[in-house]
């Protein structure tokens, strides 16, 4: 692929194993249900994470609030 030239990129959401669909084919239901479900998994992965770092928690307590905080997963 030539340099500087875009792709296109699509997800899918596997529902079930007979139903599955891309992002942006979702309905307004789906998307919320899909939403609420990844929230949950990244508080989840975050607790985790802070439980195993307590000294990387300590750092984000200590930021003020409208600090830019980066972070990889």
């Amino acid at each position: 692929m030539a340099k500087g030239q875009p792709i296109t990129v699509v997800g899918y959401l596997v529902i079930s194993e007979d139903n599955i669909k891309p992002l942006t084919e979702l309905t307004a239901e789906e998307e919320k249900q899909w939403a609420e479900r990844r929230d949950a998994r990244f508080k989840s992965v975050m607790t985790d994470y802070y439980r195993q770092h307590p000294d990387e928690f300590e750092l984000l307590e200590d930021a003020p609030p409208d600090a830019k905080v980066d972070f990889y997963i």
